[in-house]
């Protein structure tokens, strides 16, 4: 399996075993490794298997443009919907997650894993 590929499966699997873990804190890190590697998968999709930065490939993005979508997640997941169409339907789901996994992450908001 390439490394990219190894990455997100242990990232995934440590997201569970902390989830299903008896730690305090196993539910909000287990969500936020989830996260961290769908996040990580959304850009290695781009860069490494499709390879659509730079270059001329259909559906390709300039290195500045890239730059700037990967920093918003809204704009990195809709642009790799857009590459990927069996992504579409889990858009908004994927969406209300991060967004979930930010409010815990980020802010102050009282909010425990089992709120969402």
């Amino acid at each position: 399996m390439k490394d990219w590929l190894t990455e997100i499966v242990d990232q995934m699997a440590l997201g569970e075993v902390l989830a299903e873990s008896s730690l305090s804190c196993g539910q909000r890190f287990g969500l936020i490794a989830v996260d961290n590697a769908v996040e990580f998968m959304l850009i290695a999709y781009v860069e490494v298997h499709r390879q659509l930065v730079g270059g001329h490939k259909a559906g390709g993005i300039s290195k500045r443009d890239w730059d700037d979508t990967k920093r918003q997640f809204p704009k990195l997941l809709s642009f790799v919907a857009a590459q990927e169409p069996n992504l579409q339907p889990l858009e908004a789901e994927i969406s209300r997650y991060h967004d979930f996994r930010n409010g815990l992450y980020h802010t102050g908001t009282p909010v425990t894993t089992s709120s969402g």
